[in-house]
Formats: C-alpha cells, structure tokens, sequence
C-alpha cells in the first residue's frame, strides 16, 4: 500500500493549525545529510513508544560502531530523495526507525525534518524544498514570481528578471518578447529580445516583425502609425514624407520644383526630362511642350530650334517630309502650300505647274482635265478615249471595268446588259460573250446550254475533270467518290473493283508490296495469309512435296514439304474419319512434354524437353522412369519455339 504523501503542520496567527503537502527533497553536504519528507509518525520509528522529538544519536561513539554500509544506504535514500518523484514507503521508514535506534538518524515534528549525521560530525545543514516552474523558494515556502520574472522551478529555485526586450506575467517559467521587440519562437529564459527596425513592428510575443504598409510608418515599436495629413510613405517607412505637388519632387522631407528642361508629375520622387521634340522653359513644370512645326529639340531642351528643309519638303516632328500631291513648299517650310486652281504639282514639289491649254483644276488638284465627254478620260494632257470592255462619264479621269453580265465597245459612256437569260464575265467587249445561263451540269457551249460529260463536273461555266477516285454522269455539279477498293472506269461514271493482291490508290490499282497480299475490292495490303486451306490449282504438286487432302473439311487438295513441316512431318496430316492417301504425318509440336522440336527429313528431332523429362526415342519421358516404352503420362502442349513452315501454291 502507497504511504499517503507526508505533510507539515503550520501554527497560525489565530492559534490555529493547517496541514500541507510537503515534497521529498534532498541535499548532500560534505560531511553531513538531511532527508526532508515531513513529520514522522511514532509508529514508523520501529514501535519503540519514543516519539520523533526524543530519538536522537546517543553519541558519535555509537554512530562510529554501526556499519559504515548503513550510512551508505541512508545516503542511497536520499539521493533517491532527490527526485521529485520520491515519496517513502514502509521499508524506507522501517529502515529510518533501525538508523534511528543506531544513532545515525534524528527527527524534529516541529521542523519537520530528519538529520543524518556521521561519526565526524554533528553539525546540521539548512535545506529547501522543491518548487514548480514559475515559483521561488522565498521565506521558507514556495512563492509565485513576480511578473517581469520567471522561475523554471526545481531546488533552490529563484526568481530571475526577464531578459532585456521581454517580460512576463506572475508565475511564469519563460518571458515573451515585449511588444516591438521580437526573438525566434518569440520566448526566452536567457537571450534578450531583439528591437524591430524602423518601418516595421510587432505584438507581444513575436518571432519576428512585420512591415508597415503604404502611409504608415513605425520608428521600430509595437504599432505603425499613420502619416499626417499631406504626407505619405512607401511600405516597411520608418517615416513620413510630404505629397510633392506636379512640377516638383521629394528631396530631403521637401518639395522642390523641377529645373527647365524636366517635369514632373503630382507625388514623383524624382524629374524626369522632357523628350526630344519637346521642351520645358520654366522651374516646376508639371509637363513639356511640343515644339511648333518647323522646329526640333533635343532631350532635355529648354527652347526649340528651327528644322531647315529644302525645297518640296516641311519639317514634322523634327524632320523633314516631302510635301503631297497638290501642294508645294519653298526652304525651311513647316508647311507645305496648296496649288492654286488650274495648277497642279506631285509630291514634294518646290511650285505648281500650270495647266495646258483646254484643261483646268480645282486647288490642291494633283492633274489637269478637260470636259472630256463620256466614253473619255483625261490622262494630263489630252481626252483619250476609253477601250471595249470599259466605260466612263463625262469629265472623268480614268475609265470603269464593265461589270458581270454587260459587255462594251470602244468609246462607251456606259455598259449594256446581256439579253435576258444570259450572261458574261466583267469586261466583255461584245454581246457574243453573253452566253445562256445554263442549269448546274451544264455549261453554254456553241450557241446553248449542254451537259458536262461523264467525268466531270460544272464549274464556273465550265466543265472540270473530277478528282482523282471520284466519278460523276453526264450533266452533274459534282463527282462522287468511288468506294473503298474500286477506282474510276475509263468511262468515269462507273468504279472498277481492284483486284486481287491490288489495293485502290487514287485513280489506280496498285499492287500490293513484297510479302503483303489483299483481297479483290481492298483498299489496303496486309500480311499474307496462311494457304495451308487454300485448294490446289494443278494436279500434282512441286518436287519434295506431297499432296495432302486439306484439313478441317474443306474439300480439295494441297501441296506440303513433308520433311520439314512441323506438323506434317513425315506424311500428310491425319483427317478424322477418312483415311489417309499415303503414310500419316506426325504433329511435332504435339508431343509430351516437350520444349524444342523441328521436323528434320520427316522426323521430329526432339532438341529439349521440359524440366525433369529428357528425349528417348523421340519423345520426352521421365529422366528416372524411362523404360524404352512411349510414355503419354503427360500432355502438356509444346512451346513451338523451333519450326518452319510448308509451302502451297
């Protein structure tokens, strides 16, 4: 049975009594121990009526007599004592009750203690208990720490200040960093805490800290604070800086005003220079100006100079491009100038010329014309008249394509349309090319409407050949695709059915490549098949092979070298139920128990058996059980690894 936990009596003011737990604690001296447990009962001193108070070490001549290993037990005890943990059983107790009686060991009910002593001392030393993490041994109990402090606990523990940048609330065993200040995991017992930067902050307890965002700023705290009004801050700002207005820019905490040459916009932080072709002639401007025509600058001008062009070309964004049609410039133009009325010029002209005789212009005209009548056009210098197939109005400059379905002469003020029911290309010349407008299929042709012929297929008035493998009739708008394995006939309304060992490509058969075949009507080769069931076509078969009637019921005959095929070796294969032509061949591959096998002049040569068989006599028996006799004991189909086939016609 556990002992209860001991206890202590305290005397209070009021006359009173409290009992308290106590924890073993010990405490090695040099030449002298103390085991501190509480009060001992009478009882546990071994039933010897003496109470605590009165059993104590007759002398140190006693003590000396007893064995030194029962001082090296109590020793024992109290470093057992030590742990936290301990607490005294009966057997510890009975012991101390057989040490007291020997002299080593004295009890005090009222401080609660029991002394060890040796034989070369009598001397007692002070001890302390244990206390939790948090709390101090102070004024002979355990007493919360303060906040500020901690305590990790154990012996002789005490109160220790918190670490610079950090602090604690009452009875703690750690500190946590302050508010602005920061340390890895964000607790200490030994290293001070870290201040954060200036632009950053953080809460009680950080691991680390934390940027101010934009139009805050921190001197390295617990908080970030906001910018006044008219300043701002860019993020992690350890301060504030004034909202620089267009035309200046921030230097110092202070808005100056941007020199000529450069500009800014509201809030920069710095001027940025006005590009070429532009300018700035003032302090504190908040943009350039462009420079007016017929002037350049270059970056960061403060004035603009003057672009000298030559005759027939103005200036332009600082250069100089000819002048159009219709107009003209002297030197070092900006502009160009229009020609005046009955004057003309080309592009990047110095002057106007003026119009011959007869012709006239409006300003800005790039040529001169005449009233030319219709059917005419004025090419610079005269009236020409306008070619079959095209037209042109009164006036004009240059004549007009003849639409679809209209047709013209030489000279024509306008286009004539095709009779009714007919029609034509654009610029036809005459009313011969109005043509009928036949139906699909058709296409006019010597004076009416006639069908495409088979093969081909209207198109744009005319008849088109149909695509490769397509075939069409007489009088169609379209081809139709011949089917898969068939091509187009000479006639090319009707498709040809490919034959055998060809395949359809386009607008032909073509064979089938080397050791490939197909049947009539494919539209692609694949691997010959097998022949063995295909019919002989002759009567008798090639030199070294037999004619065999076909398996499996098929009717008919077919040709097999029986020296060396697999499964007819030796003779045609047997059929059930009808009887052979010649001797019966052997099926290689069927033989027990068999691994490697060919067909060798008519005879299975057997190369391997499978494991635990070996070849006797052309077949695969037991290695241990071989009798000289055929063995069919197993049945297990061969690998067919080593063959060769027959050849058919």
């Amino acid at each position: 049975m556990t002992p209860s936990v001991p206890k202590r009596i305290r005397h209070l003011e009021d006359g009173g009594e409290k009992a308290e737990e106590l924890h073993p604690c010990y405490r090695a001296g040099e030449r002298k121990k103390r085991l501190v447990f509480g009060s001992v009962p009478d009882r546990t001193l071994g039933g010897s009526g003496l109470t605590g108070s009165r059993l104590e070490a007759n002398s140190e001549q006693t003590a000396h007599r007893r064995s030194r290993s029962l001082v090296s037990v109590l020793r024992l005890i109290c470093s057992r004592a030590s742990l936290r943990s301990f607490q005294p059983n009966s057997a510890v107790m009975r012991f101390l009750s057989i040490a007291a009686l020997a002299g080593l060991v004295t009890t005090s009910v009222y401080a609660h203690t029991i002394d060890i002593r040796d034989s070369q001392s009598s001397r007692l030393e002070e001890r302390t208990f244990w206390c939790d993490a948090g709390k101090a041994w102070i004024n002979g109990r355990c007493q919360d720490c303060s906040s500020g402090s901690f305590s990790i606990g154990g012996y002789n523990s005490q109160c220790k200040a918190c670490p610079a940048g950090s602090t604690s609330s009452t009875c703690e065993s750690y500190c946590v960093c302050k508010p602005g200040f920061y340390l890895n995991g964000g607790k200490t017992t030994n290293n001070a805490c870290n201040a954060c930067a200036p632009g950053y902050s953080s809460g009680a307890g950080a691991s680390g800290c934390s940027p101010c965002p934009s139009n805050t700023y921190s001197t390295g705290g617990s908080t970030c604070q906001a910018c006044p009004a008219g300043y701002t801050s860019n993020p992690a700002s350890g301060s504030c800086q004034a909202k620089c207005q267009a035309g200046t820019y921030l230097n110092n905490g202070q808005c100056r005003p941007c020199s000529a040459g450069s500009y800014s916009e509201p809030g920069a932080a710095s001027c940025t220079t006005c590009p070429a072709g532009t300018f700035s002639n003032i302090n504190g401007a908040g943009s350039c100006q462009t420079c007016p025509a017929g002037t350049t600058s270059n970056a960061g001008a403060t004035s603009c100079k003057p672009v000298n062009c030559p005759a027939g070309k103005y200036s332009k964004n600082g250069s100089c491009e000819n002048c159009p049609a219709g107009s003209y410039s002297g030197p070092n133009a900006s502009s160009c100038s229009q020609c005046p009325a009955n004057t003309f010029s080309t592009g990047g002209s110095s002057s106007c010329s003026a119009c011959p005789n007869g012709a006239s212009s409006l300003p800005g005209s790039s040529q001169c014309s005449t009233n030319c009548r219709a059917g005419q056009y004025w090419s610079g210098s005269k009236c020409n008249t306008c070619p079959a197939g095209f037209y042109s109005q009164a006036g004009a400059s240059e004549c007009s394509d003849c639409p679809d379905d209209t047709y013209s002469s030489a000279g024509a003020g306008s286009c004539t349309q095709c009779p009714t029911g007919k029609g034509c290309g654009s610029r036809s010349t005459s009313i011969n090319q109005c043509i009928d407008k036949c139906p699909d299929g058709k296409v006019y042709s010597n004076g009416r409407c006639q069908n495409c012929p088979a093969g081909t297929y209207s198109n744009n008035n005319m008849c088109s050949d149909c695509p490769a493998g397509t075939i069409s009739n007489s009088g169609s708008n379209k081809c139709t695709p011949c089917p898969g394995g068939s091509v187009p006939s000479p006639n090319g309304q009707t498709c040809t059915t490919c034959p055998r060992n060809t395949f359809s490509n386009g607008d032909n058969c073509s064979p089938c490549p080397a050791g490939s075949t197909s049947n009539p009507g494919s539209s692609s080769c694949g691997p010959q098949p097998s022949r063995r069931a295909q019919p002989v076509l002759g009567l008798s078969c090639a030199s070294g092979q037999q004619r065999c009637k076909i398996n499996a019921g098929r009717g008919g005959y077919e040709c097999i070298n029986t020296l060396f095929t697999l499964d007819a070796c030796g003779g045609c294969p047997p059929i059930e139920g009808e009887e052979s032509d010649g001797p019966s061949g052997r099926d290689c591959s069927e033989i027990p128990n068999v691994d490697q096998v060919r067909c060798i002049e008519g005879s299975c040569e057997i190369k391997s058996c499978r494991s635990g068989y070996e070849p006797q006599d052309g077949y695969c028996v037991e290695k241990a059980a071989y009798t000289g006799k055929n063995t069919t004991a197993h049945t297990s189909r061969a690998k067919r690894t080593i063959f060769s086939r027959h050849d058919t016609f």
